[in-house]
């Protein structure tokens, strides 16, 4: 009888564990990924900065910026809040890679200017960059020039 129910509990374990890596892996591949092939430099007007992120949007801070093609979301990563350095109005350039988060165009924003201030929000590979390297380097840039 103890070696059934060690079995029986191995087996629920093993189980578990297998649905939890799947559930994981479908997550992990609706994630955007970041892509320098994808990377462009986007112009526009801070159209709103919404309290919370989409539901299916990557979690971390975003703005909506209002283009020439429409509006567009603007992820900012995990670590960088947009209403501590943006308003809407402010006209700001966006350089970021642009990615399908279901239907909608998400642009990853790697580097944002506005007016002097350059705000670094991912590395040259994509990844996110802490809260305290970007606002060290946003006033790196503003001391050059």
């Amino acid at each position: 009888m103890h070696k059934k129910l060690c079995v029986f509990v191995c087996l629920l374990i093993l189980t578990v564990l297998c649905g939890t890596s799947e559930a994981q892996t479908r997550v992990v591949e609706r994630l955007p990924r970041y892509s320098r092939a994808t990377e462009s430099a986007i112009h526009g007007i801070v159209q709103e900065i919404p309290q919370a992120h989409r539901r299916q949007a990557p979690a971390g801070s975003y703005f909506v910026l209002a283009t020439s093609t429409g509006p567009l979301d603007v992820q900012l990563g995990p670590f960088f809040r947009a209403r501590d350095h943006f308003a809407p109005g402010q006209i700001v350039s966006v350089i970021g890679s642009l990615a399908n988060v279901g239907n909608t165009k998400v642009l990853l924003a790697r580097q944002i200017t506005v007016g002097k201030q350059v705000f670094v929000v991912r590395n040259l590979r994509g990844f996110p960059i802490s809260r305290r390297a970007t606002l060290a380097q946003s006033s790196l840039t503003e001391d050059a020039r």
